[in-house]
């Protein structure tokens, strides 16, 4: 029997129809642990409730930096909050994705949730178009990120 065969509907893995759960819950602006926290209760209901996959917004880990004025005026004005904004980015493979990963195995789910990426290799620099000035040379870089986990293992 071909694996066509076996499944005919090979992405959803041979169901006819799967449960989506949107999560419609805030995350815990700029603080990475409480949202990573929430996350996983998340995850759990959802799949209480019988969905195979939940979805978290864009930057729902970290949260969306809204502000403009932050990433183009001078540095000692936002210092606070470009600390903040780096300490609640996520670090991928990091405790925090293993936690996001555990919940994934034990609720037996898939999960897709968004996130700033810090990335503290120091080849990598990455400078969107618009904030051209910001990270310096020298400093991690971020990066808007989707990260979906699967039941047993990263997809």
């Amino acid at each position: 029997m071909s694996k066509r065969e076996a499944h005919p509907k090979p992405v959803l893995g041979g169901h006819e129809s799967i449960k989506i759960a949107v999560a419609q819950v805030p995350s815990a602006f700029l603080d990475r642990k409480k949202t990573i926290t929430r996350a996983c209760a998340t995850i759990r209901e959802a799949a209480q409730n019988g969905a195979s996959l939940v979805v978290f917004p864009e930057v729902w880990v970290s949260g969306y930096p809204f502000w403009s004025e932050g990433w183009d005026s001078q540095i000692p004005a936002w210092i606070d909050a470009r600390m903040r904004f780096r300490e609640a980015a996520l670090v991928i493979p990091s405790d925090d994705t293993d936690r996001l990963s555990q919940a994934a195995r034990e609720a037996n789910i898939y999960v897709a949730i968004g996130c700033n990426e810090l990335d503290s290799r120091p080849e990598v620099v990455h400078r969107p178009r618009r904030q051209a000035s910001w990270p310096p040379p020298q400093a991690a870089s971020y990066l808007r990120r989707a990260v979906v986990l699967g039941p047993g293992r990263w997809v």
